[in-house]
């Protein structure tokens, strides 16, 4: 996850790096870490390629240099304005401003979209569940026109999460499995798989404690292995996208490298 191999930005756990994006990349590199998902938010437009109207030839040009991919967008955008407790105007903001980015962002090479529907804009109730699926099926044409998939995450319950699942039946629309929220939250991961494995899309990688905040892999309730042994028995071939407690500053590049070695382990090497 971008930001996550730089000190961290006001104290945040993963935030765009200003003009260090750049500089991530080839940490990446030399973590042994094949490419980073992108961070989409309000601060530090300026410098996102994410968000200025011409930055898809240089946001190729920079991967390509450093040999490190860039296929995935995490939209934290929703976070700083949450669609679920917004009214339908700025909902309409939202959604043009997402629209607007899709084709660009296609254009780059992105290929997917996570959309956090988790602590500000979390789903509460039914009410919550029909605000996401009206918003969703707003931006649906655009993400059509861009061939751009939006994978949801969010902390509801499986079958409720298959119940909002039902309603929104597009291929472009998928899920983001995150392994240490389903931990934390207390979900059991065969009822996951049952419910919508053949639906996830991407797939977040952390460990957390049941009702508690992120701990290193394998320390906490988080099942990982059985996760991806799950998904690879459903077909699952995508990648994978560490999202793990940070390091002290200064030991992101040796962390991640550990934290790679470790769920490639997991895959059977």
């Amino acid at each position: 996850m971008q930001g996550r191999l730089l000190p961290a930005v006001g104290g945040r756990l993963q935030a765009f790096p200003g003009p260090l994006w750049k500089t991530e990349l080839a940490m990446a590199r030399q973590a042994g870490i094949d490419g980073l998902e992108l961070i989409y938010e309000g601060a530090e437009q300026k410098d996102n390629p994410l968000a200025i109207h011409d930055g898809e030839p240089l946001l190729q040009e920079i991967t390509s240099h450093y040999g490190v991919v860039a296929i995935s967008v995490c939209a934290d955008r929703l976070l700083e304005s949450p669609v679920v407790a917004s009214d339908l105007a700025d909902r309409a903001i939202l959604a043009n401003e997402l629209c607007d980015a899709l084709p660009r962002w296609s254009a780059g090479g992105i290929e997917r979209v996570v959309l956090p529907f988790v602590d500000a804009n979390r789903i509460r109730g039914p009410n919550g569940q029909d605000a996401v699926a009206a918003w969703m099926g707003s931006v649906l044409p655009a993400a059509e026109a861009a061939g751009i998939e939006l994978h949801l995450e969010a902390d509801l319950d499986p079958n409720s999460m298959r119940a909002l699942l039902n309603r929104l039946d597009h291929p472009l629309i998928r899920v983001n499995y995150d392994t240490g929220n389903s931990a934390s939250l207390g979900y059991d991961t065969y009822d996951e798989l049952e419910a919508y494995g053949s639906r996830i899309g991407s797939i977040h990688i952390k460990d957390r404690v049941r009702n508690g905040g992120s701990v290193p892999l394998g320390e906490g309730d988080a099942d990982i292995e059985l996760a991806l042994r799950g998904l690879h028995d459903l077909g699952f071939e995508g990648d994978l996208v560490l999202q793990v407690v940070r390091a002290p500053d200064g030991r992101e590049v040796n962390w991640a490298r550990r934290n790679a070695a470790y769920v490639r382990e997991l895959c059977g090497g």
